[in-house]
Order: structure tokens, then C-alpha cells, then sequence
């Protein structure tokens, strides 16, 4: 017997901004959040995930983003030597110390920290002044540096995660979608002036509006990092966010279909069976219906390759343990194109073990929402038919009971196992 160990469906408020934005035309391409898997948005250096957005043109600043490097170049030397020659008292008076000459035994590691001290002490006790200059003049000489860098590295960021979306525009459009939705919030901004290579460098959440530059007055080129909600960050991080959207998009149908009853939604569903523990990313027991979400890293080149073969190799493996479970239609949703999809589908159906009613969805928003709502019909139906059995009860035409009761046949989507699947 199999029994529901846990589940996501308490993280379910995270993505409510995307049910309602699936409900909408205008708003609906920021779901496209949900095609990018989360470790192609995690930026290393912040261990987060993030988008990046750009206003203006990066071939503009290529020339002032050239001349801002040569600067920090050529003024890191001095800013070098100052910091030396603040410790190079400190320094000589260390190589003189007997204590480095018995720094091999424990009692000479403890000596030879007190020399460090001894060494450096008068620079911190007496130098602080000086050393704050020095730290202040070190912002200032390596600001043109950093924030070519940082610019640098938020432009490589966003190239690589443009290139599971379509293009750049619908990239920027996803972003404007998500700060509108209050999703994505701003923490980093840099600007560079492609007239006279001026650059504003902002680390806040409300970062202040200017589209120009104030010392010549022309159109700045920015870069803008934005982090995800506390919650939908660790959703996304773990790959989690787009069956908590099919659980949280399925249960607001079913709310309104099957107002007599509720019907149980399982995102990221561990089962306990009696041959062990299966994962199933969104699961309705009650009407054997799952569905699998497959999204990949490099959704152009995840399906063709030495990969492909354990890609398939996998699912038909899931697709066992499912049917063991008692699933009987399963949508796998991916951000494969078209013709990937496809490919995927024949392989998985070449497999005499898999027999059940099975749709593979490319990465198409709009067919997966249809997708959706036919399960959500479905159910709807099969809820209404049996409420309407209860009401009338199983009585022949004599008026005597039935002992024989009405096949239960189970949800019937749109299109069966050997037919197309949704567009």
C-alpha cells in the first residue's frame, strides 16, 4: 500500500504570482522563469540565483570599459606600494625575529605567533588613522577596476542565460515581468557612460532612476542583478518551482471544479511503498495521474549526444516505478524544443514496459497550461459523475440495489497514448 511521506504543497504561496499571471495573455510569458533550470541562474560568487537585466546597448561602453581598465592598471602599483611601505616596518622587524628559526616545534608556532603581534602591533595601534586613508584611497583608485568587473561579469552571466530563451527580447521582457510581479528585486546596478566613461556602482534594493549620465548627460548602458523571493529562490535552486506551479495551478482549477470536494495535489510527492520510497514531482492519487517536469540546463543540446541515451534510459526507469504506483496518465513537461520532444516521446514509447497514457510537452506555455487544464476537466468530471452516483445511488430498475458497482474508469485527457500529443 502507498502513502504520501511528504510533499511541497506548503511552499505552494511562493508561486501564487505565476498562477495568476498563467490566467492572464500580457502576463503570462513570466512563467518562462520555470524553463531555466535553477543551477544555469545560480551565480557562483553569491550562491543565489539571479537574472540580470540590461538597459542600453553593451557595444556602446566597449571603448570607456576599455579606458576604466587602463586607469585601475595604472594606479594599483601606488596604491600597492603605500599599503607596503605601511607594513614593511612591521615585515623586517618579523625576518629578524629569533622565533622563525624555531617555528618547527609547538613551543616556537606559539612564539612565532607572538612575533607576528609584536611585528605588527604598532601599525594597528598607532596607524590606524593612516591605514584608513590608505583603505579609503584603495576604493577610490580600484573603483574604475571593480566595477569593470563586475560589469564584465554580469554581461556573462545574462549572455548565458539568454540562451535558453528564444532571444534577448524575450529574456528582458521575462525580467520587467517579474519585478512588475514582485518576484525579482534589484540588489546590484552598474552603469557605465559610453560618452566619457563615467560609472555609478549601487549595491541597494531601491536603487534610484537615472537614465543619464550626470556629468555629460548621455544615455547610460546598465546592468542591473536581481535576486528571486526568499522562497522561490530555494524552490528554483532545487528545480522545485515548476511542479509547486502545476500542484498550485491544478488545486485553483480543481477549487472551482470540484467544489464538493477536495482534491489532494502533491507537488514534489516522496510515496512510501512496500518495494521503498518513489518521487513523483506532482502527483493526484486518487486519479493516478502524475506528471514529471524535465528541465534541463542547455534545453538545445540536452537530447542529442552520449546523454541522450541515459536521459531516455532514466525516464523509462521512472516511468516503471510510476506505473508500479498506479499511474495510469502521465505528462512529462520539459523545455525541449519541438523536435526533441518528439524524439523523446518515440523512445520512451519503443519501450514494451510502458503502458500507459503518455503526453511529452515542449517548452510551450501556453500547451502546458491547455495540458493542465484538460487534467483539471477531467478530474472535474469524474468528480461530478460519481457525486451525482451518490446522490441517485446504485439502485436497479426494481429499486433493489446493485451488486455489482459502476467502473471506475479514471480521468481521460485529451488525447490518448497512441495519438499526438498537445501542440
Amino acid at each position: 500500500m502507498s502513502k504520501v511521506a511528504r510533499d511541497n504543497s506548503g511552499y505552494e504561496d511562493a508561486v501564487a504570482p505565476f498562477v495568476v499571471a498563467a490566467n492572464t495573455q500580457a502576463w503570462r510569458k513570466a512563467l518562462n522563469l520555470l524553463y531555466i533550470n535553477g543551477s544555469g541562474m545560480v551565480l557562483s560568487e553569491i550562491s543565489m540565483p539571479v537574472i540580470v537585466s540590461l538597459d542600453g546597448k553593451e557595444e556602446d561602453v566597449t571603448m570607456s570599459l576599455d579606458l576604466m581598465k587602463g586607469k585601475g592598471a595604472t594606479m594599483a602599483p601606488s596604491l600597492a606600494t603605500a599599503i607596503l611601505t605601511m607594513f614593511m616596518p612591521g615585515l623586517k622587524s618579523l625576518m629578524q625575529n629569533p622565533a622563525l628559526a624555531e617555528s618547527g616545534s609547538k613551543a616556537g608556532e606559539e612564539k612565532m605567533v607572538q612575533a607576528v603581534f609584536s611585528s605588527f602591533a604598532p601599525v594597528f595601534q598607532h596607524g590606524l588613522d593612516d591605514l584608513a586613508k590608505t583603505l579609503i584611497q584603495s576604493g577610490f583608485t580600484l573603483s574604475d577596476a571593480i566595477s569593470v568587473a563586475i560589469f564584465q561579469a554580469l554581461s556573462t552571466f545574462r549572455k548565458s542565460q539568454i540562451h535558453v530563451m528564444t532571444d534577448q527580447g524575450e529574456y528582458e521582457d521575462v525580467v520587467r515581468l517579474l519585478r512588475r510581479l514582485d518576484v525579482a528585486h534589484p540588489q546590484i546596478q552598474v552603469s557605465v557612460c559610453p560618452n566619457c566613461a563615467n560609472f555609478r556602482l549601487i549595491i541597494s534594493r531601491h536603487s534610484p532612476h537615472s537614465e543619464k549620465c550626470a556629468q555629460c548627460g548621455s544615455l547610460w548602458t546598465t546592468l542591473t542583478l536581481y535576486t528571486l523571493e526568499n522562497t522561490l529562490s530555494k524552490l528554483k535552486v532545487e528545480n522545485s518551482d515548476l511542479p509547486v506551479f502545476i500542484s498550485a495551478y491544478l488545486r485553483n482549477k480543481l477549487t472551482y471544479l470540484t467544489a464538493m470536494e477536495e482534491i489532494s495535489v502533491y507537488p514534489n510527492a516522496v510515496v512510501n511503498t512496500d518495494e521503498g520510497q518513489v518521487e513523483v514531482d506532482v502527483y493526484l492519487p486518487h486519479f493516478n495521474v502524475a506528471v514529471e517536469c524535465k528541465v534541463f540546463r542547455d534545453p538545445f543540446g540536452s537530447f542529442s549526444g552520449p546523454h541522450a541515451g541515459s536521459i531516455v534510459g532514466d525516464l523509462r526507469e521512472k516511468i516503471v516505478r510510476l506505473m508500479a504506483l498506479g499511474v495510469t496518465d502521465l505528462l512529462i513537461a520539459t523545455n525541449l524544443t519541438n523536435e526533441a520532444t518528439n524524439k523523446l516521446r518515440e523512445e520512451l514509447l519503443s519501450d514494451e514496459r510502458v503502458r500507459l497514457r503518455l503526453w511529452v510537452l515542449p517548452r510551450d506555455m501556453s500547451s502546458l497550461l491547455g495540458s493542465l487544464d484538460a487534467v483539471a476537466d477531467s478530474v472535474g468530471k469524474q468528480v461530478s459523475a460519481n457525486f451525482e452516483k451518490a446522490l441517485k445511488g446504485t439502485k436497479t430498475a426494481t429499486g433493489k440495489e446493485s451488486d455489482t458497482p459502476e467502473e471506475d474508469t479514471g480521468p481521460t485527457l485529451p488525447h490518448r497514448r497512441e495519438e499526438t500529443p498537445p501542440p
